[in-house]
């Protein structure tokens, strides 16, 4: 990984909790991404400009 990237957290309201998005340079992790709604989807395709390296 990357030393001078940024590390970002991203907070996404899914319904009954929130989903996190973890971005660090080129990798994301995506924690508790729930069901395939609408609202996360749209999310992640607007932050995410790769694949997603790993969820949990």
């Amino acid at each position: 990984m990357p030393t001078d990237s940024e590390l970002r957290v991203h907070f996404i309201d899914v319904g009954q909790g929130d989903s996190i998005l973890i971005d660090f340079g080129e990798t994301e992790v995506l924690v508790d991404g729930g069901d395939k709604s609408p609202g996360v989807t749209a999310y992640l395709k607007a932050y995410v400009d790769g694949p997603i390296e790993a969820m949990v």
